[in-house]
């Protein structure tokens, strides 16, 4: 691309972070994938010169281990040409970017069942084109980063950390037991002005758990459309 053609938006730097003993270690793609989020929020819709390495100061950022990458925004002002250093940046317009943090386990709910379910709430969410989900991983990894709890569970924190991943709505989801029976609640957040939009609850049997989810992911769904 000729100068004309790219303009340099800034130089921006991303981590990749393993804060808990357990968490899945730094990667050289999440680091990139954040550093994509960052370039879209300065307005730029790629980026170049992208350099990762281990963080030798990763304990001082409160990780076990640590990968640190940097890299320059760009804004394109023609259609881009095939080039050894562009990797896209998100595009805001084409999809509406959905926050959706694993289910809230209340009561005698088992963690694995809670988050079994909130890999079907985001799968079926996933299915409309006009939404781009803000994966698990990535809420994380910001949380660390802004100094905020790992498992970020207060609605005030999802919110921010979704705001900061440029997400326009948060999902929040609970399980809760209720004697022999399930409550179901799925709750969807316009960041823009933190109003509930759409919720969806129901008392559900064990069996039906997996597809009262899937419903309940749908009716959601159904509330978003795509930008103009």
């Amino acid at each position: 691309l000729s100068s004309a053609e790219i303009e340099r938006v800034a130089k921006i730097e991303a981590v990749s972070c393993k804060n808990k003993i357990w968490d899945a270690a730094p990667s050289r793609e999440n680091g990139i994938e954040q550093l994509k989020f960052k370039a879209a929020r300065e307005g730029a819709t790629a980026i170049g010169n992208v350099s990762c390495s281990p963080d030798a100061s990763s304990l001082g950022k409160n990780c076990w281990s640590a990968i640190i990458c940097s890299a320059i925004a760009y804004k394109e002002s023609a259609p881009a040409k095939t080039v050894a250093y562009r990797e896209s940046v998100p595009s805001t317009t084409e999809a509406v970017g959905v926050a959706a943090p694993s289910f809230s386990a209340r009561g005698e709910i088992d963690g694995a069942l809670a988050e079994g379910l909130s890999a079907v709430f985001e799968t079926t969410l996933a299915e409309n084109p006009c939404i781009r989900i803000v994966a698990e991983d990535m809420i994380q990894q910001l949380a660390a980063q802004m100094g905020l709890e790992q498992a970020c569970g207060t609605e005030q924190c999802q919110i921010d950390i979704a705001k900061y991943a440029q997400a326009s709505f948060l999902t929040r989801g609970i399980i809760a037991s209720v004697g022999n029976e399930y409550l179901l609640s799925a709750t969807l957040i316009d960041l823009s002005n933190q109003r509930t939009v759409a919720t969806e609850k129901r008392l559900v049997s064990r069996d039906a758990l997996i597809a009262e989810t899937e419903i309940a992911a749908s009716a959601i769904s159904a509330s978003l459309k795509c930008p103009n």
